[in-house]
């Protein structure tokens, strides 16, 4: 089972177009947010925003997140979404974020200003702790339905 489940994670992810990224803020309440990620090949998925927006000033305060990606094609289907717990970093070094950029087909080289020091926008990195689909037909343990993916 964990096979199928492993590939089909991989098929979601490969065509990722948004997720969305959970939070915590600084009293404790939850906090959700859409973002349009990047993906690289180790599954590292990378987003831009506002330094100013509420889920970044949640990942400066704690940067332990939760991503979802849903499969477009079905939203509504319970198997049809992978989970991430994740880490999160914040990128500085400006070919990396390039590399971002141009992988999200942002265009034009960014403009270093942009995201340095104390700009405005900020580019930032979610590392993979943890992934898992939920399938009612299957999974075990204290969390019923989950499936633990191997990526």
């Amino acid at each position: 089972m964990g096979e199928r489940h492993d590939k089909r994670a991989r098929e979601i992810l490969s065509k990722i177009r948004y997720a969305t990224v959970a939070t915590v803020t600084s009293d404790g309440k939850s906090w959700s947010s859409p973002i349009a990620p990047v993906i690289d090949t180790d599954f590292n998925i990378y987003w831009f925003c506002d330094k100013d927006s509420q889920h970044a000033r949640n990942i400066h305060t704690n940067p332990r997140i939760v991503v979802v990606v849903h499969d477009l094609a079905d939203p509504g289907s319970e198997r049809d979404r992978v989970y991430m717990e994740a880490d999160v970093i914040e990128l500085t070094d400006p070919t990396e974020i390039q590399r971002v950029r141009n992988a999200n087909r942002m265009g034009s080289p960014p403009d270093l200003e942009e995201f340095a020091g104390h700009a405005v926008r900020k580019c930032y990195k979610s590392i993979p702790r943890k992934v898992w689909m939920n399938d009612p037909e299957g999974g075990s343990g204290a969390h019923g339905y989950r499936i633990d993916i191997h990526l």
